[in-house]
């Protein structure tokens, strides 16, 4: 009988042993999908930031182009102007 009592204390300490091993494991899984997730985060964020620079470029440009056009124009009507005089 005594030694069926200090098999099953055994058994219960492995037992402890083990759920403390699937928590750690648990917590180290955790802890990498977090990182990942935050990098994930990073990574997208960093996609984002040059699509919007890119974009606001793109802008900058069509607007000098824009002004270009505008000013070639303006250009043309005072020679058309100076022309019918």
């Amino acid at each position: 009988m005594e030694a069926a009592v200090k098999q099953c204390s055994v058994d219960r300490k492995c037992c402890e042993i083990q759920e403390k091993q699937f928590l750690i494991e648990n917590d180290r899984i955790l802890d990498k999908i977090i990182s990942q997730e935050i990098m994930n985060i990073v990574l997208n964020s960093s996609v984002i930031i040059y699509d919007s620079k890119k974009k606001s470029e793109d802008s900058v440009d069509t607007g000098n182009k824009c002004l270009e056009l505008e000013a070639e124009l303006v250009k043309k009507n005072n020679v058309d102007n100076e022309l019918s005089k």
